[in-house]
């Protein structure tokens, strides 16, 4: 229950966080040659998949991306 809690309370502050994101990627994209800029940026609120050494799973986070593809 106080995880709801405060994750309802830190809604306005999430936004504000994506909001200061996407700004910096903006600068950095003005200085940025073509080839390196940042095309795209997603922000979700489940957590990236983890081993149990806490390294990213790769494949299984492609594999969520694939399945948001499908679901388009």
């Amino acid at each position: 229950m106080a995880g709801l809690a405060a994750e309802r309370g830190l809604e306005p502050v999430v936004e504000e966080r994506q909001a200061e994101v996407k700004d910096f990627i903006t600068e950095c994209n003005r200085t940025l040659p073509l080839y390196k800029r940042i095309s795209a940026v997603e922000f979700t609120a489940e957590p990236l998949p983890r081993n149990a050494l806490g390294k990213l799973l790769r494949k299984e986070g492609r594999n969520l991306d694939a399945a948001k593809i499908k679901q388009l």
